[in-house]
Formats: structure tokens, C-alpha cells, sequence
């Protein structure tokens, strides 16, 4: 995942997330506990864990894109410097240029498709030619296994000597 698309669904999930959230705790503080209060919290909950999921599945794809492992998202565990890190690397850090450990870049997967294919400019190959398809089997001969005479495929027996081909 490259830089701009991760910023973009990045932007995505908090414009998303802060209302949901607004949500969830006006529910929460001011309104009395009923079951459309539970629902809403329900609901709330529910988004929360579905935001952190793709959240940490996108922080992931963005670590493999700069040729790092998704184990350093657990920098979230250390306070502060944890959190700073991980932001200068998701958002201000380049990603490896072509392929790397995970897979093909995902700016330009083409450089991987000119390293295996070669490039789109060269011409195809020359098509192989086909054999002409037998239109008469009159055409075809073989031999008598007794006398050896040539005899046409749909002969049963020689015409020489009466040997069954």
C-alpha cells in the first residue's frame, strides 16, 4: 500500500470513526440505558472493532510496502515513541523501489511484469505452424505385413495376396 493510498483510507476511517465515536458517547453519558441506547452502543462497539481490524491491516500492507515486518505495529505497545515512529514510517517514508520481501510494488506493478515477460514493445513470437488436416485418407498407404504390396488405408484386405492389414 503506498504512501497516498494509506493517508487516503487513513483520512477515511477517522472521518468515519469521529462521529460513530460522538455517537457512542453521547449514548453512552447522557442518554438513559434502553434498547435503542444498548443498540446504538451495540452498534459502536461493533464499528470501533471493525475500524481497528482494517487499521491494522492497512498499517500492515503500508510496513510491507517499506520492506519492513508487520510485527513492528506492536511499536503501538510503547507509549509515544511507539506511536511517533510508526507515523513517520507509514506517512513520511518512501516505499522500496520495485519488489521486496512481500511482493511486487504497488506503484508500479509493471516493473515486475517487464522483469519476468520482457518489454510490452518487443514483438510476439512467430506462430507456429499447424499441419494441414487430413481431408482424404485415400492419401495414406501401408504395407501388407505378408507380401509387402501397398494397400489404401480403407483396404480390409491386400489386393495382392488377400492378407488381412
Amino acid at each position: 500500500m503506498g504512501r497516498v493510498e494509506f493517508i487516503g483510507w487513513s483520512l477515511f476511517l477517522i472521518m468515519y470513526w469521529i462521529p460513530s465515536y460522538l455517537i457512542g458517547v453521547f449514548a453512552d453519558e447522557i442518554l438513559p440505558l434502553n434498547f435503542p441506547v444498548a443498540l446504538i452502543l451495540l452498534l459502536y462497539w461493533f464499528s470501533l472493532l471493525v475500524f481497528s481490524a482494517i487499521s491494522i491491516v492497512f498499517t500492515i500492507r503500508r510496513l510491507h510496502d517499506i520492506n519492513r515486518s508487520g510485527f513492528w505495529y506492536l511499536l503501538n505497545l510503547v507509549p509515544f515513541i511507539g506511536y511517533i515512529l510508526l507515523f513517520i514510517w507509514t506517512v513520511f517514508t518512501p516505499g522500496t523501489r520495485g519488489s521486496n520481501r512481500f511482493g511486487p510494488s504497488p506503484i508500479d506493478p509493471d516493473t515486475e511484469i517487464v522483469e519476468v515477460f520482457g518489454e510490452q514493445d518487443e514483438e510476439p513470437p512467430a506462430p507456429v505452424q499447424q499441419q494441414q488436416s487430413v481431408t482424404d485418407i485415400n492419401e495414406y498407404e501401408l504395407p501388407c505385413p505378408q507380401c509387402g504390396t501397398m494397400n489404401a488405408v480403407k483396404e480390409v484386405k491386400c489386393t495382392s495376396c488377400g492378407t488381412r492389414v
